[in-house]
């Protein structure tokens, strides 16, 4: 039994792991051939281009090597009739299988701890490298709740940003002189991007320091905060760049903004959920590889309905992020209710094979 399933499972290692190599060198040759003329004018960017499109081929590209990998390798052992001895011998055949799939499931949670721990880093490391090709550029930061952005001159703070409007909302600016005291302290409700770096304040008061304490309001006020509106749209890495707890950090930070911390959610959760994809693709492909013994032990039958079963599951978790971000369901709803759906209906068929 052991020996048996010691076998199952290094074929399916090894043809899994040699389909994801030829997917990678595939893609990779792809980007090299799109980015050719990148290369001879800025060789580093170039790559940096090919590295990231690597990078996001991981999360897709496993579960669809597992899926090939599983259907090439059972049925290599139906067509030399291994799987007829395994039955013929009294083994189950779903105890005989069961390795892959503990190996799958082992592999899902790797997926998932290496994409949080080493990908995202990488993918973030890259960005900010491609982001300061043309010259070193300081953005705003969110700390605690607000946006903070220092220049010489002056630091400010904002409670929030509103891309619709490119506006700053809950503005505080503090200007200093060459000796760096506090010259004089800016309120104001809204401030709107007007072009480059200035903004337009509106409903100001100014407290003056270096003079008589003293309180002012104005009406319309242009200032220069160092920032564009282009920079701040930037100034937060995209979600596929931050890590888990970054993710939740954020989704404390953004809790009155809807729109945002939707977008949120919808990342968080299907950064946890997307790599069950493996685990599905395998329960969906095992039945179609087992069974096609029947129907003339075809590979490329059986491939194709187990592509054609693992292109549903995409589509159904396609259609869950979009419904997802739309805001009209909780996010967690439509993201963890396909995964687990799929997840029943691939092991009801696993659990349905002939012994």
């Amino acid at each position: 039994m052991r020996i048996v399933s010691r076998y199952l499972l290094v074929q399916f290692a090894a043809s899994s792991a040699t389909i994801l190599l030829a997917l990678a060198l595939t893609v990779a040759a792809a980007d090299v051939l799109l980015h050719a003329d990148d290369f001879g004018e800025d060789p580093g960017a170039a790559l940096r281009r090919v590295l990231l499109g690597g990078l996001e081929l991981l999360p897709p590209a496993l579960p669809l090597a597992c899926l090939a990998g599983v259907v090439w390798s059972l049925t290599r052992a139906v067509r030399n009739r291994e799987i007829t001895a395994i039955r013929c011998g009294g083994i189950p055949l779903r105890r005989a299988l069961a390795p892959i799939l503990v190996a799958c499931a082992l592999l899902a949670g790797a997926l998932g701890f290496i994409e949080d721990r080493l990908v995202v880093p990488a993918r973030q490391a890259l960005l900010e490298l491609d982001a300061g090709s043309e010259g070193p550029i300081r953005r705003p930061e969110l700390r605690n709740g607000r946006w903070w952005f220092s220049t010489g001159a002056s630091i400010f703070s904002a409670g929030a940003y509103v891309a619709d409007e490119v506006a700053l909302v809950d503005v505080t600016v503090f200007e200093f002189d060459e000796k760096r005291r506090l010259r004089r302290r800016i309120e104001a409700r809204k401030a709107i991007h007007v072009d480059g770096s200035s903004w337009a304040f509106e409903d100001a008061r100014i407290r003056d320091f270096l003079a008589s304490p003293q309180l002012r309001e104005v009406a319309e006020l242009d200032l220069d905060l160092g920032v564009s509106g282009a920079d701040m749209e930037h100034a937060l890495p995209p979600v596929g760049a931050i890590s888990l707890n970054k993710l939740q950090r954020r989704m404390r930070e953004q809790a009155s903004d809807s729109r945002v911390l939707t977008s949120l959610q919808t990342a968080f959760h299907a950064r946890l959920a997307q790599p069950l994809a493996i685990l599905v693709c395998v329960l969906l492909a095992i039945p179609f590889a087992i069974g096609d013994v029947e129907r003339g032990d075809s590979l490329a039958r059986a491939l194709l309905w187990s592509l054609g079963a693992a292109s549903l599951y995409f589509l159904a978790w396609t259609l869950a992020l979009l419904a997802g971000q739309s805001g009209l369901l909780h996010p967690a709803l439509p993201l963890w209710g396909v995964t687990v759906a799929f997840l029943a209906i691939a092991a009801w068929r696993y659990r349905a094979l002939q012994e």
